[in-house]
C-alpha cells in the first residue's frame, strides 16, 4: 500500500526537525568537549546527523521537503570553517571531499 502525499510530507517534516534537533545537540558537544579538528567533526556529523536525516530515503529520495535536510547539511560544513552562507556550495563540498546529500540518498536507493 503507497504512503499518502501528505503522510510523506509529514513524515519528511518530523524527519527534517528530528535532524535538526540532533545538529544542534551535536554543535552543543563540539563547543563543551573542545573538538577542534575537522575530521573528527565530519566524522561524528555523519555518524549522528546524517544517520538520521537519512533514515528510510528509498522512500523519499524525491520529496522536494529534501531541500530542509541539504540546507542543514551544508550549513554544517559552512559553519564548521566559519565562512559565510553565501559561500558557494559546490567548492566547499569539494574541500571536504564531499557530494550533495541528496546524492548520497539516491545512492541509498540505488543499493537498496
Amino acid at each position: 500500500m503507497f504512503e499518502t502525499t501528505s503522510n510523506l510530507d509529514n513524515a519528511m517534516e518530523h524527519l527534517a526537525v528530528a535532524t535538526r534537533r540532533s545538529f544542534i545537540a551535536l554543535n552543543g558537544h563540539y563547543a563543551e568537549l573542545h573538538i577542534m579538528d575537522v575530521k573528527i567533526c565530519c566524522d561524528l556529523f555523519n555518524m549522528l546527523v546524517c544517520s538520521i536525516a537519512s533514515y528510510v530515503c528509498e522512500v523519499w529520495v524525491d520529496s522536494k521537503k529534501i531541500e530542509t535536510i541539504e540546507i542543514m547539511y551544508q550549513g554544517f560544513f559552512k559553519s564548521l570553517i566559519g565562512v559565510q552562507k553565501t559561500t558557494n556550495t559546490s567548492i566547499l563540498l569539494a574541500k571536504f571531499g564531499k557530494f550533495p546529500f541528496e546524492h548520497f540518498t539516491w545512492g541509498q536507493l540505488l543499493l537498496y
